[in-house]
């Protein structure tokens, strides 16, 4: 082909003329499209079109006319020339293949690997490759050959002449399924005319491989007994021939099977898999092929099955019914029978089996069984209680499986009891000595509890002073046990007999000493001790006229007792003397007779008479007396009677003055004393100067008085002198100097008692003062006591603020005296001094706090740093370990080991991966590892740091530091790949992108391409350049086909990675302009989830045009094909290669598009660039599958608890973070997730939250479990109020029982609780602290005690410090002590009587009948005549109808939860003697099923409400309505009458609180729950408003503002008070969705807000004219201010009025008090009359009030009684009825006639009134209903004393 622009042929003409003449200009004159003048001034002859010499169409021959002119001549000339032009042939076209592509079949060489070489090559002869020069005239030879850089082009050859392919070197399909092959013809003459075309050989199958067997699990595990088509693993079975039919076959057969679809392999039909047989089975494994000839079969894989146990088997008795016999003598602890269960079941967990005894509780009381399955005996036997017993042993496993036998032990009776007496067995008899002969005087009764046994009775004797002959004489017992008299008795010989009652059964022998006592009988007269009796009389002088003991006589009477009284009288009258009749004193009573006229001696005689019946009389006995006159002594009396001296007298002090006298002689005095001396004669004086010091306080002087004839006869007085004592001494302190301490903080009443002393005598003297120093420097910081001298501080000193550390006082003591009772103190000379030091001790009162941290950011301001802990640092990832560089800092303001911080750092359980340290002494943080912000976990470190004070107990706080980790430049960039190649198709020698880079640097550092150096010179100059920030590659300079290598650089800037870069560049041949793309590139988008064999770009079609053949994409990519026909490009139908985009390393594919004409060349080329655009297709992944985090309790709202990170590999996402709760929030955007409440431990510990990202399409969750950090915030609580205790005497086995055990429980994690007694109650009681348990000591236990238990908090501060009682209680219970024998006694007559059980434990469930029997009572003795009764002054709704029988019973409807205690006494029918008391507690709650809805009903009360307020309901007023909850009973009653609530109590004290009201109709099923909000000041909102009072409609005002504030609160109106006529006030309350009062100020500020911001309509929300609003306090607040002028003038006023007040009130008092007498007395005539028709009387519903006089509900808020209760619908009390049953009883014979009964009154006294209060005989009627069981009514028609109705008033004032 010859190309345009050639030069053909070059034409000349000359011109002989000069100048312009000269000038030639060419032209061609033949009409031509091919040829063209160069210039018309040249004749060069140019072709302006290519010409094809091969072009069929082409000319071979032109014949050209050429013009040659001198067109600037005049004339012009001119000449022409014809040029003859042949077209010749060129060798100018390539060779050319018949077809681009040739597609071949290759059979695969088997049983050799691929690449071997074949001993014979094998001829592709499925292929004809023909190629051929194009030009015409020059036909070369074309040789073939194959491009060797093109893969597996190594297994074939290729004829250079014949183009025949080889197959040389071993083919293996499963490795290559297809070979392309680049054939290439070039002419023999140039090697640079060439064609290339592909020849794609498909290699065919051959098979030649056998099945693989691929299993999920060889190893597995499977609960035996699993069911059909139970899943044991998956099987996955390969070929490398593409076979898919296969089969599986087990060996051992039968047990599994497989499905073919899916692979999984199931246990089969026939499949019993039982792990007590076979613990572990192996198969083998074999899959065939189905569908080939060869049906080769794979290698045989092993499946290895371990069965696990499961509970299958029952325990198994070998026997199910056992019978034995055992003695009743048999031992406790014997093992009786051994039971032994077996379970097949293997493992351990499920084959141990365990025993359980079955039975009742005697059964179990008696025997148990071990756990070994040995039935051992556990208490002692008695065949006379029972004689066998019947029980189940039950053999359980772990699993729940049971099986069970019966045992049947039959008691053998032995003899193995003794004969009992009787507990009425006399043991002291009394016989009269004169009892009669041979009968009987007693009776001796014993009794066997063995069977059939024998008794046989004798004595044994004892006496004392007689042998045994004489009382086996005299005694003799009968075969019936009857004691007779053989033989008379004197009790004068013979006192009291001794014997022995014997009963024997033949085996054992009871004895029992009968002590028989003699009973006197007056059968012996008084005698006389002395046959005579002589006495000898002194008479005195001063004996005149007084009565003088003589003597006495003595007579005794052998008798005892009222016998043996003897009675002395004289024998005949005796004027001079007289004897005592009870004592036989004689006496001389007579003063007027002469001793001496009968020589002084005087006769007379005594009889002595007896006190029996009839008395007798003795002998007389004579009796003689001598009287003799006595000689006078001298006698002295003082003339004074105070014998006191006082010291330090410097002179003598009289002591008394001395007389004396004597009858008959002149007296005299002596003295001797060192102290004292007589002087004129008479005087005793002290003298001078005495010391009571030094001397004795007082001296026993004796004086002696004598008469002055002879003999002398003398007499001595001693008497006691006093030495007085006087203040002569000063005080002086002990010692003169006090070092104290005290702590901080405190104020004591004694820092130190000054010891001081005096060394006056008595302690009158002693009397001294304590002062301060007068300057004292202290500014009065002290005080000391001027009386005990107790030095104390008047304010508490802070250690650590205060300056001073150290005060000094001086005290001073100085004497007092009393004179005249007036206190005057007297400063002695030299005052003694005390000097005290006083000395601050720290205290740990303060808590460490944390200062800021230099150089961290932290979020707290300065001035709050300690309530502030949240603190942040940044730390390098590089940063080395054990690097300190970040430190956190606290202060205690206390001083010394208090003052001393330690700081730690708090630790999850199980979190052992620690990152950092903290040093205890300094708060440094130290790295303990190395840290990679890469690949760590978290990049920010949440640490919790606790710092702790040295105090004891110690203190600490808390603070969170959050420690984010900074990215370093520690990685080096990194590559996809080691190499990059690209392949580029180009056209010229420009710049063409041939692709781009894909490097990144780990630590998000951005990465730059540098430097690309060529490997090697081949002498190409092909250059490449490299974008440095994109990594894009360009090549240009490319002019031919070749490959090149260059070395890129990579860097951060700190590192550095050279990679290869491998460009393969292929150049197009240019082509005809007019035959070309449009554009030179097609850019396309493709989704990454575009499917395979999908169109993804359409490109024009130049294959229609004539010289057009086809169209060819060169993909390096391999993954898209083009359609030639249809200009489609096409994902490849078999593309295993991805599109994903986020696992390319290149999102945009370039091609090379080329266009060929006939002969192969390519005329037209063009880039197609595909990008990859990204599809959300991925899924949001958490950091963490599972985020654990902690937070404190009570925590305030906003607390930062985790960041969580999530992260998509999909582009275009931004994701959002969302959680599941209210309780939590979430930062959407940047995952930081904080406390939106409080949380509470106690409510709940754990919660398990989810967080959720979503990245608008796909979600992902993660759970977030939030545990609740516990705080001691909560006190213990015991739960009841009280409890009762009953204790007898007969309970005590030691010092000390344990009566009681309380348990307080605090909601507080690990919270210790400690227990005290409030008092010591007499020391009979103590508490165990830790465990609760009351124990209560021996001792004289005569009345109850009201025990106060006092529970408080183990970690309270006061608690550690030990001081228990000076901090109030945490909660309190009282438990009732009750003496059980305070007036009872079990045994009576011989009888014992007791309840069968103490306390009793009753539940029911509303609603109850009347009538209905909830509990009966037993004792003991059941055929004893006995009655019960409630011993109770409350009144009840249940009752004893018939005391005989104890069966407690409803005596009206119950229809309310309520809970009752009360004590029920059995006592004597007869006598109405107390035998046993016993506690009755019944509960009564609503019935499980009764679960209707609630309806909720918020109203509001207002705090001041007067009693009879009223609450509309929604009740139906035909329906039995009542109140459910009994705390609201406190305040609340329902009207049936008008549904209403009406207020019965005051609620002032329950102010801003909330009253829930559960309303129940019909058949106790709750129908509303009434929150009463008692709304105070701080709560209420007035609204103002202009309208009539007469026009208000609430509903639209509380629609209105519900409107207009939204659902966030709930309004509700307490009142309406109209202000005038035009005015009215709304008083408003809120409360939010949990019926919980929201305060007021809240309420306004909402209010305000959301109703009067500017673009609220006013007029649309509020129909009425609002023209005020302000809180209850503003109110309040502002009437203070208006009233605050009048205060002058109230305060003037209150005189006068007080004046008046106080006379009205006498007035209306003295009104009160007639008529409340007049009352008391109509109602007792009315209670009177009330009682003896038995019948009630009309009444009113009286409210509680602290007035006696009660009055009736006022008319707008009375009940009226609508109906009274039918008569039998109560039980009269026992005292009411006593008397009839008593008079019952007495007809049935059940008590005789001569039983003595009590009163009625004395009845009642003894049942009601458990304190013995005086009380009347009185009716007690039941609750009244009002409505149907609506009330509880205390009612006049009662009878109780005055005193009675004060006593129940102040119980209930306690209560």
């Amino acid at each position: 082909m010859t190309q345009i622009i050639s030069p053909v042929y070059t034409i000349a003409a000359d011109d002989h003329d000069n100048n312009q003449n000269k000038k030639i200009y060419y032209s061609i004159e033949t009409e031509n499209e091919h040829f063209s003048l160069q210039t018309s001034m040249s004749g060069r002859l140019f072709l302006k079109h290519p010409m094809d010499y091969d072009d069929p169409k082409q000319k071979k021959l032109y014949n050209i006319t050429i013009k040659a002119e001198n067109s600037d001549a005049i004339p012009k000339r001119f000449s022409k020339s014809h040029l003859i032009v042949h077209l010749n042939d060129g060798d100018d076209l390539n060779p050319k293949f018949q077809s681009r592509v040739y597609k071949a079949q290759v059979r695969e060489t088997p049983s050799l690997k691929q690449g071997e070489k074949l001993l014979s090559p094998v001829m592709i002869d499925s292929v004809d490759i023909v190629a051929r020069d194009q030009d015409i005239g020059i036909n070369q030879t074309i040789h073939f050959s194959l491009f060797n850089d093109t893969e597996n082009a190594d297994l074939f050859e290729i004829d250079s002449e014949s183009a025949r392919l080889r197959l040389v070197k071993s083919l293996d399909r499963e490795v290559t399924s297809s070979v392309d092959l680049l054939v290439k013809a070039t002419q023999s003459d140039d090697d640079q005319r060439y064609d290339v075309t592909l020849v794609q050989i498909d290699v065919t199958d051959v098979n030649d491989n056998v099945p693989v067997i691929h299993l999920s699990h060889v190893h597995v595990l499977l609960r035996e007994n699993s069911v059909v088509g139970s899943f044991v693993t998956s099987a996955n079975i390969s070929d490398a021939d593409g076979n898919t039919g296969f089969t599986l076959d087990f060996i051992p057969s039968g047990f599994l099977t497989t499905d073919p679809r899916t692979g999984e392999i199931t246990v089969a039909e026939n499949g019993i898999f039982d792990r007590e047989i076979d613990e572990e089975f192996q198969f083998q494994i074999v899959a065939t092929e189905n569908d080939t000839l060869e049906r080769y079969r794979s290698q045989s894989v092993t499946l290895t099955i371990e069965i696990l146990d499961d509970n299958d088997n029952d325990p198994q008795f070998p026997i199910h019914q056992y019978h034995l016999h055992i003695n009743e003598s048999t031992a406790v602890g014997t093992t009786i029978l051994q039971v032994n269960a077996t379970d097949d079941d293997v493992s351990t967990e499920y084959s141990s089996v365990t025993y359980e005894l079955v039975g009742n509780d005697d059964v179990i009381e008696i025997f148990h069984v071990t756990q070994h399955g040995d039935v051992i005996l556990s208490r002692e036997l008695d065949a006379e209680l029972m004689t066998s017993y019947r029980f189940k042993i039950e053999a359980s496993d772990s699993g729940g499986r049971k099986d069970g036998c019966e045992v049947e032990v039959w008691i053998d009776d032995v003899n193995d009891n003794p004969p009992q007496f009787v507990d009425d067995v006399i043991t002291n008899v009394e016989v009269s000595e004169a009892f009669q002969l041979n009968t009987t005087f007693a009776t001796i009764k014993a009794t066997d509890a063995d069977a059939n046994d024998t008794l046989q009775y004798s004595i044994r004797v004892s006496a004392h002073g007689s042998n045994d002959d004489v009382i086996s004489r005299t005694f003799h017992v009968t075969d019936e046990g009857y004691l007779q008299l053989m033989r008379g008795l004197d009790r004068e010989e013979i006192t009291e007999y001794r014997i022995f009652a014997i009963v024997t059964d033949g085996v054992h022998v009871a004895e029992r000493e009968v002590r028989i006592v003699v009973k006197d009988e007056n059968d012996n007269a008084p005698i006389f001790v002395e046959d005579l009796y002589s006495f000898q009389l002194l008479f005195r002088t001063k004996d005149f006229n007084r009565l003088i003991h003589v003597g006495q006589v003595e007579a005794r009477d052998l008798d005892i007792g009222v016998n043996s009284i003897v009675n002395y009288s004289m024998c005949y009258d005796e004027s001079n003397f007289a004897v005592e009749g009870e004592t036989g004193q004689i006496f001389l009573i007579s003063s007027d007779f002469d001793f001496r006229g009968k020589n002084g001696v005087f006769h007379f005689c005594v009889a002595a008479t007896d006190g029996g019946l009839p008395p007798m009389t003795s002998h007389p006995v004579h009796v003689s007396v001598h009287v003799v006159r006595e000689d006078y002594s001298p006698e002295a009396r003082m003339l004074t009677e105070n014998y006191h001296v006082t010291e330090q007298v410097d002179r003598k002090q009289l002591v008394t003055s001395l007389e004396a006298k004597d009858g008959d002689a002149e007296v005299g005095f002596r003295l001797s004393h060192p102290l004292f001396e007589m002087t004129s004669g008479v005087e005793i004086w002290a003298r001078a100067n005495l010391d009571a010091e030094a001397l004795q306080p007082y001296y026993d002087v004796t004086i002696e008085t004598y008469d002055k004839q002879q003999p002398h006869k003398s007499t001595n007085t001693t008497i006691t002198i006093y030495i007085d004592d006087v203040d002569d001494n000063p005080p002086y302190f002990l010692t003169d100097r006090y070092d104290v301490s005290m702590d901080e903080g405190t104020v004591t009443s004694s820092l130190v008692q000054l010891q001081v002393r005096d060394d006056d005598r008595d302690d009158v003297n002693r009397n001294h003062v304590f002062k301060l120093e007068a300057d004292d420097v202290t500014g009065g910081l002290f005080h000391v006591d001027p009386e005990t001298g107790d030095l104390s501080n008047t304010r508490a000193f802070d250690y650590d603020v205060s300056r001073e550390r150290h005060y000094n006082v001086t005290v001073i003591v100085e004497s007092r005296h009393n004179n005249n009772n007036d206190d005057d103190v007297i400063t002695a000379a030299n005052p003694r001094k005390c000097d005290v030091t006083i000395t601050i001790r720290d205290v740990n009162d303060n808590q460490p706090k944390f200062q800021p941290i230099a150089g961290v950011v932290s979020v707290c301001d300065d001035d709050v740093i300690a309530d502030c802990y949240l603190y942040r640092m940044q730390l390098d990832e590089d940063a080395g370990v054990g690097m300190t560089s970040y430190f956190v800092i606290a202060d205690d303001l206390d001083g010394g080991a208090n003052g001393k911080v330690e700081y730690s750092i708090i630790r999850e359980d199980g979190d052992d991966n620690h990152y950092f340290d903290i040093d205890t002494d300094t708060g440094e943080l130290q790295l303990l590892r190395s840290l990679d912000y890469e690949n760590d976990d978290a990049n920010e470190f949440h640490l919790r740091v606790r710092v702790t004070d040295g105090g004891t107990p110690p203190k600490h706080n808390e603070a969170s530091l959050l420690i984010t980790i900074n990215n370093v430049n520690d990685n080096p960039p990194v590559c996809d790949v080691t190499m990059f190649k690209f392949a580029r198709e180009i056209v010229d020698e420009t710049a063409k992108h041939v692709g781009r880079l894909q490097c990144h640097d780990n630590d998000g550092d951005d990465v730059i391409y540098r430097a690309a150096n060529r490997v090697g010179d081949d002498g190409d100059r092909i250059s490449v350049i490299v974008d440095e920030l994109t990594g894009d590659v360009y090549v240009s300079n490319a002019h031919r086909d070749a490959t090149v290598t260059y070395v890129v650089d990579v860097t951060d800037g700190k590192h550095h990675l050279p990679i290869q870069v491998e460009i393969k560049t292929r150049k197009c041949k240019k082509f005809d302009e007019n035959l070309k793309f449009e554009r030179k590139i097609y850019n396309f988008r493709v989704k990454e989830d575009a499917q395979p064999d999908s169109v993804v770009a359409m490109v024009p079609v130049l294959a229609n045009s004539s010289m057009i053949s086809a169209m060819q994409l060169i993909d390096p990519s391999n993954q898209f094909h083009l359609d030639d026909v249809t200009g489609e490009i096409r994902l490849r139908a078999n593309n295993t290669t991805s599109l994903d985009y986020d696992d390319v390393t290149c999102h945009v594919i370039t091609s090379c598009l080329n266009a060929f004409d006939q002969v192969g060349d390519v005329i037209s080329a063009a880039s197609v660039v595909i990008h990859i655009d990204d599809v959300n297709d991925n899924p949001p992944v958490f950091a963490r599958d599972h985020y654990v985090i902690n937070v404190r309790e009570n925590s305030s709202p906003g607390e930062f608890l985790i960041k969580v990170e999530a992260s998509d590999r999909d582009q275009l996402p931004q994701l959002r973070y969302l959680i599941n709760t209210e309780l939590l929030r979430v930062d959407d955007v940047t995952g930081v997730v904080t406390t939106a409440t409080s949380f509470d431990r106690e409510q709940q510990q754990q919660y398990n939250f989810t967080l959720t990202c979503d990245d608008s399409i796909h979600r992902s969750d993660v759970i977030l479990t939030l545990t609740i950090d516990d705080v001691n915030d909560n006190q213990p609580s015991f739960g009841i109020d009280e409890d009762h205790v009953l204790i007898s005497t007969n309970q005590f086995h030691g010092d000390e029982i344990v009566i009681y055990s309380v348990k307080a429980f605090d909601a507080d994690q690990d919270d210790d609780v400690i227990y005290s007694l409030k008092e010591n109650y007499d020391n009979l009681f103590s508490i165990h602290p830790l465990n609760g348990v009351v124990s209560m000591f021996k001792s004289q236990f005569s009345r109850n005690y009201d025990v106060i238990i006092e529970v408080r908090d183990r970690t309270d501060e006061l608690l550690r410090h030990q001081q228990l009682h000076t901090s109030p209680p945490d909660d309190v219970m009282l438990l009732h002590v009750i003496n059980d024998q305070d007036d009872s006694e079990a045994v009576k007559d011989g009888m014992f009587i007791a309840f069968l059980q103490k306390v009793h434990n009753i539940d029911i469930q509303i609603p109850v009948s009347a009538g209905l029997v909830v509990e009966r009572l037993y004792v003991t003795n059941r055929s004893a005549v006995v009655v019960f009764f409630i011993s109770t002054m409350s009144p009840l709704p249940f009752s004893i109808p018939d005391p005989r029988i104890g069966e407690i019973v409803t005596n009206r409807m119950l229809s309310r939860s309520a809970s009752y205690e009360f004590v029920v006494q059995v006592e004597d029918a007869c006598t109405g003697h107390v035998f046993d008391r016993a506690i009755v507690r019944i509960n009564i709650s609503l019935t499980d099923q009764h679960s209707a809805s609630l309806t909720n009903h918020d109203v509001g009360i207002p705090y001041d409400s007067n009693i009879g307020y009223q609450i509309p309901t929604n009740c139906d007023s035909g329906k039995h309505v009542d109140i459910y909850n009994e705390e609201a009973t406190k305040y609340f009653a329902y009207s049936p009458q008008y549904c209403t609530l009406v207020l019965v109590s005051s609620v002032v004290h329950l102010a801003n609180q909330t009253i829930q009201v559960m309303l129940y109709e019909e058949k106790g099923n709750v129908s509303q729950s009434i929150y009463a909000h008692v709304t105070g000041d701080s709560n209420e909102l007035y609204l103002y408003i202009n309208h009539s009072i007469d026009e208000i409609r609430t509903f639209d005002i509380v629609d209105s503002i519900q409107r207009c504030i939204g659902e966030e609160v709930r309004v509700g109106i307490v009142k309406i008070l109209p202000l005038n006529d035009e005015k009215i006030r709304l008083n408003l309350f809120a409360y939010n969705n949990d019926h919980q009062l929201i305060n007021a100020s809240h309420f306004t500020r909402l209010f305000r807000e959301k109703c009067f911001s500017p673009e609220v309509d006013r007029n649309h929300l509020f129909p009425l004219n609002i023209v005020g609003l302000e809180t209850a306090l503003e109110a309040k607040e502002r009437r203070k201010q208006v009233k605050k002028p009048a205060l002058e003038v109230a305060v003037a006023s209150l005189a006068i009025v007080c004046g008046l007040l106080i006379f009205g009130f006498l007035l209306i008092g003295l009104i009160h008090f007639v008529n409340r007498e007049r009352r008391k007395f109509e109602n007792q005539q009315a209670e009177i009359i009330a009682l003896s028709k038995s019948e009630l009387p009309q009444m009113n519903i009286y409210m509680n009030s602290n007035d006696d006089n009660q009055s009736p509900l006022p008319h707008d808020g009375a009940i009226e009684l609508s109906h009274l209760p039918p008569s039998n619908s109560f039980v009269p009390s026992k005292a009411a009825n006593e008397g009839e049953e008593l008079r019952k009883m007495k007809m049935l014979g059940v008590c005789s006639s001569e039983s003595p009964t009590k009163s009625s009154s004395q009845v009642s006294l003894q049942s009601f009134h458990s304190n013995n209060t005086p009380t009347s005989t009185r009716q007690s009627f039941p609750d009244v209903v009002v409505g149907g069981d609506h009330y509880q009514l205390k009612t006049t028609s009662s009878l109780f004393t005055a005193h009675e109705m004060k006593e129940m008033k102040s119980q209930q004032t306690v209560l």
